[in-house]
């Protein structure tokens, strides 16, 4: 099993809102939802676990066939199966549906991804926990956004002033 965890193209909240310590996706949020949901139509040897869309990343695990987990890419060439090749098509797949709903060019992820090997039902439990518990978390570790506001200093300059610059 892996934990799967992908970051917006410059971290931008593109998948939706925290609301109450909920996650409100929006229609590309949505579309990731449902595409990591619709993974094992295209890779029957995957099963998603846990899964949160947030703002601006996703947290999801996947649990592989165990002959193709331990298969990796080598210099490139894809594996079939094997979790890059998963996370590349799922990228791929996300990006497609979100320019076909915004019907121009967007660009939806960072390059690459993180991934943790998922070892024990200890570490499982932790992982899913973590996910679930995402949306909360967002909402106490995110600082408030403060008011913008401005302090203006009026200095007022008397005309024969040295300090005015005309009048001399």
């Amino acid at each position: 099993m892996w934990m799967i965890s992908i970051n917006a193209v410059e971290s931008l909240d593109l998948f939706g809102r925290v609301e109450d310590g909920r996650m409100v996706l929006n229609a590309v949020g949505q579309i990731v939802h449902r595409c990591w949901a619709d993974i094992p139509s295209h890779f029957p040897n995957v099963v998603p676990d846990a899964v949160q869309v947030m703002p601006n990343h996703m947290h999801g695990l996947l649990v592989l066939d165990s002959c193709v987990q331990l298969e990796r890419e080598a210099f490139g060439k894809p594996v079939r199966g094997s979790v890059s090749t998963i996370i590349r098509s799922f990228k791929s797949a996300t990006t497609r549906a979100a320019r076909e709903l915004e019907g121009r060019e967007v660009v939806l992820w960072q390059p690459g991804y993180y991934d943790r090997r998922i070892r024990d039902r200890n570490a499982l439990e932790r992982a899913r926990d973590y996910i679930r518990e995402n949306p909360r978390r967002w909402t106490e570790q995110r600082p408030p956004i403060p008011e913008p506001h401005v302090r203006v200093r009026v200095i007022e300059i008397e005309r024969e002033s040295p300090l005015h610059p005309w009048s001399r």
